[in-house]
C-alpha cells in the first residue's frame, strides 16, 4: 500500500481494524510503501496512520477495501476443436488442414482469461464472454500432432491447472500430384477399347 505527500522520516502504520499489518518510513520525497503481512482470501478494510519523530500517532486515514484472492480457479473441462476448423473427411476426428484452428468451450465464468497451450507454448488467448463461452483461434501450427490443453485465469491473476489434453493433427501440405494421367477403363471405352471414344455417358 503506497501514498505520497507526507513528511520525510515519519512512520506509516498499516492497520486492519486494530491489527497492525506493517510499517514503513516516509522517504525523502514524502512517499511511502508498506508491504502487509499475509492476508487471507477475503475483502480487507485497511487504513493508515502516521507517527511523527516524537512518537505522536495521527488519527487514521479513510479506509481502503482490498479484495484478496490467491486461490486458482478449477481447471476447465477439455477444449474442443471447432467443427468449422476440423476440416477434411470428418468434422469430429481432430484431423485438419487448418493450421490456425479455432478451439471452443463453455461453462466458465465471464471475464476469465482462457489460454490455449500446445504443450507448454501459449498459442492463443481470449476472454470468456458473458454466456460463459469462449472461442480462441491459435497462431500458426506446424504440420504435426499437437497436444492441446487450456487454462483459465481469474480476475485476480490466478491461473488454473491445465485441462485434460486433446491431440490435434495438423496437415496443411497437399499431397504430390499423381505421376500418371488417368485412364478410361476398358469397360467404359466402347467399341475400340483404347481410343477414349465412348457412348457411355457415365464412364
Amino acid at each position: 500500500v503506497s501514498g505520497t505527500g507526507l513528511t520525510p522520516g515519519f512512520a506509516v502504520n498499516l492497520y486492519e481494524v486494530t491489527t497492525n499489518l506493517g510499517s514503513a518510513i516516509v522517504d525523502n520525497t514524502g512517499a511511502y510503501s508498506v508491504t502487509s503481512s499475509t492476508l487471507s482470501d477475503a475483502t480487507h478494510t485497511v487504513k493508515v496512520t502516521v507517527t511523527d519523530v516524537a512518537g505522536n500517532e495521527s488519527t487514521a486515514s479513510a479506509t481502503l477495501n482490498i479484495v484478496i484472492d490467491a486461490t486458482a480457479p478449477t481447471a476447465p473441462s477439455v477444449t474442443d476443436l471447432d467443427a468449422a476448423s476440423d476440416l477434411g473427411v470428418s468434422s469430429t476426428d481432430n484431423i485438419t488442414n487448418d493450421n490456425t484452428p479455432t478451439f471452443t468451450g463453455t461453462g466458465l465464468t465471464s471475464g476469465m482469461i482462457v489460454k490455449v497451450y500446445d504443450g507448454t507454448i501459449n498459442v492463443g488467448t481470449t476472454t470468456v464472454d458473458n454466456t460463459g463461452a469462449y472461442s480462441v483461434t491459435t497462431s500458426a501450427l506446424s504440420d504435426a500432432t499437437h497436444t492441446i490443453k487450456v487454462t483459465v485465469t481469474d480476475v485476480s491473476g490466478n491461473e488454473s491447472t491445465a485441462s485434460t489434453s486433446i491431440s490435434v493433427v495438423v496437415d496443411a501440405t497437399a499431397p504430390v500430384a499423381p505421376g500418371t494421367a488417368p485412364d478410361l477403363d476398358a469397360a467404359s471405352d466402347s467399341n475400340i477399347t483404347t481410343d477414349n471414344i465412348t457412348n457411355d455417358t457415365t464412364p
